[in-house]
């Protein structure tokens, strides 16, 4: 057991579900929620705003891939993987938290990466990967990357490693059974293209994981949603993952100097703009705001230099940062 809990909520409600559904303890959970006064003081807001603490969410690497992956990583046990592929942008975190528990497990990790604009984040976070011995495969769209994965999957099949493939932020019905913990009236606020984040997808997820459920326990409730009950906010995606907008530097500024809360342009900039402009909106007034923090808190320490990479990532540390300059990028 690499975490600290006994088992999920999940298994407290449906306990049949221990002896059926994989899952390995792998978070420090739960984690804590702090009431944001500097904030909703900065904001003259009247109701209140709470923080949910899952950038603490592992002793190692944090945020909200680790609660997903205690349900993914035990699948991949379960089919006896013997070795962990994940996908995402060059900074992606869901291939650092998998490039961290791949370690811990003793398992090989290969990324599959995509192009996205660059910060200096984007760089530790692929130094990080370096460091616990990942296997990059880059192509800069999807399609260029899928193809040379290809071929890296079917060498580590001929080695009899039988790879276990995690999705894309590991939005995966198993993925999905980690935040079933939080059962809340949610808004997602989009951050990457609609072709990857849309009702169509949340649907699905959602559907398939509950299934997944009931067939292990016949008494889990059936669950069926409709486009009104699935709640995406796209006005703060910038046009492109990964792309730093102003709303998102202001968001950020305001967060440092008023909670000494740290952000980053992928994910966590996004939110906070959509945060506060939310609650300085009349129906706002009054109402208690709950802030799932997804980014990773954990210091990345000890970091090799840019030689840790491999010859066709080297570009990355020649090409200047992503600046959002004008209004375009809101």
């Amino acid at each position: 057991m690499l975490g600290q809990r006994e088992r999920p909520w999940l298994f407290d409600v449906f306990p049949g579900l221990q002896k059926t559904l994989p899952w390995l303890s792998l978070g420090q959970l739960p984690t804590p929620v702090r009431r944001l006064h500097q904030l909703e003081r900065a904001l003259n807001f009247n109701g209140q705003i709470w923080l949910k603490r899952d950038g603490w969410s592992g002793a190692v690497y944090g945020g909200n891939k680790i609660r997903k992956l205690e349900f993914e990583l035990a699948e991949a046990a379960r089919l006896n993987a013997g070795a962990l592929v994940s996908i995402g942008g060059l900074g992606s975190h869901q291939c650092c938290a998998v490039a961290t528990f791949a370690q811990l497990l003793g398992l090989p990790h290969v990324a599959g990466m995509i192009a996205q604009p660059l910060t200096a984040h984007v760089r530790n976070n692929l130094l990080y990967n370096a460091s616990l011995g990942t296997e990059f495969v880059y192509g800069p769209h999807l399609p260029e990357m899928s193809a040379a994965l290809y071929f890296v999957l079917r060498r580590l099949e001929a080695e009899g490693r039988n790879p276990y493939f995690i999705y894309l932020g590991t939005s995966t019905p198993w993925g999905t059974l980690g935040y079933a913990d939080m059962h809340t009236e949610i808004v997602g606020v989009r951050v990457a293209e609609s072709l990857y984040a849309n009702r169509r997808i949340v649907r699905y997820l959602v559907e398939n994981a509950a299934g997944m459920v009931r067939q292990r326990d016949s008494r889990a409730p059936q669950v069926g949603l409709s486009d009104a009950d699935i709640m995406i906010d796209a006005s703060y995606f910038g046009g492109e993952y990964g792309r730093p907008t102003t709303a998102g530097e202001a968001a950020r500024a305001m967060l440092l100097d008023q909670e000494q809360l740290q952000g980053e342009a992928t994910y966590t900039d996004k939110m906070w703009a959509a945060v506060i402009d939310k609650v300085l909106r009349p129906e706002a007034a009054k109402k208690n705001i709950l802030v799932v923090e997804t980014y990773n808190a954990q210091p990345l320490s000890n970091l090799p230099g840019r030689d840790a990479l491999p010859d066709e990532l080297q570009w990355v540390f020649e090409t200047p940062d992503a600046i959002a300059s004008s209004d375009e990028a809101d």
